[in-house]
């Protein structure tokens, strides 16, 4: 399944992928480190845990340095 986001190669959208930890506001720090070891394999990129509000807009973005 392609993940990225349809745009001309050349676009600095193309470069933009879905496959990133997401997690909501009330997420325990316990659970964020289970998601992120036991699924690793499942995002592009993990340098930054992007989290969401319970009406799911972006809340706020944490570096993984913070969470480990």
């Amino acid at each position: 399944m392609d993940t990225h986001i349809n745009l001309p190669t050349n676009a600095v959208g193309h470069k933009i992928t879905k496959r990133v930890p997401i997690v909501k506001a009330d997420t325990k720090i316990s659970e964020v480190k289970k998601l992120i070891t036991e699924d690793i394999n499942s995002f592009d990129t993990i340098d930054y845990i992007y989290i969401l509000s319970a009406k799911n807009h972006l809340h706020g973005v944490i570096s993984l340095m913070e969470v480990f």
